[in-house]
């Protein structure tokens, strides 16, 4: 098997696309801070607890 980096975009959608085949699926501004954990842009702890904050329930 060969050890190759994908680029941010390509991981992200493949990571999407593992999600649909499960009938799982990510809302855009999901998909969007993982595109920026995966470019580095943005800290995964941050991104979790903001996707966290926004869609929790009342």
């Amino acid at each position: 098997m060969l050890n190759v980096q994908l680029p941010p975009y390509e991981q992200v959608r493949q990571a999407a696309a593992s999600l649909a085949i499960e009938n799982m699926y990510a809302h855009n501004d999901v998909i969007e801070k993982a595109l920026q954990i995966a470019e580095g842009k943005a800290d995964v702890e941050e991104v979790i607890k903001e996707l966290v904050k926004k869609h929790e329930r009342p």
